[in-house]
């Protein structure tokens, strides 16, 4: 059966950006309903605040009408990979519309076009020490914070349902943010929807982190992945047996092998339809990108034609207000801002905020 999410995306995308509007007014309000926080902390939040309200630009896609010809990928940005190098608080923050969601559609075997591709790729040990050293807190579950990552789960899944969408790049203004540790949590909150298949791909391919974050040994070359010199099986690990509930339905393609010219790599039409056959053969309903702080270099730009849109994660005490709206005009309007999410928050009411 063909899957809800994934197949509108190709068209139809000035619709789905339409939907941002309402999303803005609910996270105004859901601020305000917190207590304010003073100094740099509230003008970092209303730096956030501004690039979500502004209404984006509506973009008519290029249909080629010819009888022979491609889908048409929706056009995109590029963003560059941070090490999280220190240990990020566990205080997630999410700045996205507080709507409940629904079931995801197709129920687990309906939408997928390959179980057997699924299958036949290979798993990976997880070390749960090596995880709560790493601060991968939706692990285990025991540290309360984890509760965010559920929240940011379930309103992302809202928006990619209701928007037809699946491709998330995760970036951040500068490094030191926590973009990988917020992907990586991310992934494994979301590998516990027994319905729902996650893929995390690392895309931060000049300073590679999700292979020692997760403890994975011997990952693959991304940049051979995108050249088609390399396999899906050859690349992409699924989280293997484990006490936990980490479900196998996440899927971690890692990446062993810096590329000093990511961005022209993901510029290149090849990469486009590497990608476009790995959705369909392995049918994720989420795919996740940790891609490289968008400040830094042009990688988030040039892979804006492989993501629908991005989650911004900013860092307490790091990011500047001046740098999240140096973010949106370097992505541009009309790339869908998914949301914002505020890592590394201090204060007695950081927790009470996540929710």
């Amino acid at each position: 059966m063909e899957r809800r999410w994934s197949r509108k995306k190709r068209a139809g995308r000035a619709e789905a950006e339409e939907s941002r509007a309402p999303q803005v007014q609910s996270v105004q309000e859901g601020v305000q309903a917190s207590s304010e926080p003073s100094g740099d902390g509230a003008d970092l939040r209303r730096a956030a605040l501004d690039i979500l309200r502004e209404p984006p630009q509506t973009v008519e896609p290029q249909v080629d009408d010819r009888p022979d010809a491609p889908p048409a990928i929706a056009p995109k940005e590029t963003a560059k990979a941070v090490p999280d190098a220190a240990p990020m608080r566990a205080e997630a923050q999410t700045e996205i519309a507080p709507t409940p969601i629904p079931a995801v559609q197709g129920g687990s075997g309906q939408h997928r076009s390959a179980p057997d591709l699924w299958g036949r790729v290979p798993s990976f040990p997880l070390d749960l020490k090596h995880l709560e050293k790493n601060r991968i807190i939706t692990a285990e579950r025991t540290d309360p914070a984890h509760s965010a990552f559920d929240v940011l789960r379930t309103k992302l899944l809202r928006l990619l349902s209701e928007n037809g969408w699946s491709r998330i790049a995760v970036t951040s203004p500068t490094e030191g943010c926590g973009k990988t540790f917020m992907s990586v949590n991310l992934a494994l909150s979301l590998s516990r929807q027994a319905n729902c298949r996650t893929v995390l791909m690392d895309l931060d391919m000049r300073r590679p982190s999700v292979a020692k974050v997760l403890g994975m040994k011997d990952p693959g070359s991304m940049g051979d992945f995108l050249r088609g010199d390399l396999s899906i099986e050859g690349l992409f690990r699924r989280a293997g047996p484990n006490d936990v509930k980490i479900g196998d339905n996440v899927m971690v393609a890692a990446n062993g092998r810096r590329e000093d010219y990511a961005s022209e790599l993901m510029q290149l039409p090849e990469a486009a339809e590497v990608m476009d056959r790995m959705e369909e053969a392995l049918a994720p309903d989420v795919i996740l990108f940790d891609m490289p702080p968008a400040l830094v270099n042009d990688d988030v730009l040039a892979a804006r034609p492989l993501f629908d849109g991005v989650l911004l994660i900013i860092g307490g005490g790091i990011t500047k207000p001046q740098q999240v709206r140096d973010v949106e005009r370097r992505l541009g309007k009309e790339t869908p801002l998914l949301g914002v999410v505020l890592n590394r928050s201090e204060g007695e009411n950081a927790q009470a905020y996540s929710y």
